[in-house]
């Protein structure tokens, strides 16, 4: 049988969860919004092929991105899943994946700032486009880890 003091708490519990989702749904719209804003603004600044060249930068971050710390994602979420259940912790869950991340990520980031004047002359950018890369990056990666 169920109390009516379950019931009120079940509900309450319902409702602050989708004051959340709500919350969440427009902080990510705004976002998206905002985003969007900033490309129409930044390609009418920068020119066509200017805004190729920052639109590649990005793909090489992206990409460095994708090898250094975003394939042990799936991995972090499945175990830590596992970990949380039967434990309700998953910090050795999180500090194992920090331990196989951060020797990958700083491996990322010693090849791409010893190899920056390559990188921009590959890319065909200034030498200071090849840092803006490693600064997302960065900035990207911690968001991420």
């Amino acid at each position: 049988m169920t109390n009516a003091g379950d019931t009120v708490q079940r509900s309450g519990r319902i409702g602050q969860a989708w004051r959340s989702f709500c919350a969440l749904g427009a902080g990510n719209y705004a976002a998206i919004a905002v985003g969007l804003a900033v490309n129409v603004l930044i390609t009418r600044r920068l020119g066509t092929e200017q805004y190729g060249r920052l639109a590649l930068m990005l793909v090489a971050s992206q990409l460095l991105l994708l090898a250094a710390v975003n394939w042990s994602h799936a991995g972090f979420v499945r175990f830590g899943a596992v970990a949380f259940a039967s434990d309700r912790v998953a910090n050795r869950t999180l500090w194992t994946r920090m331990g196989l991340v951060l020797p990958t990520a700083a491996a990322g980031v010693l090849i791409a700032a010893r190899g920056h004047r390559a990188l921009a002359a590959y890319l065909n950018i200034p030498p200071a486009g090849a840092w803006l890369i490693l600064l997302h990056f960065l900035a990207a990666g911690a968001r991420i880890v």
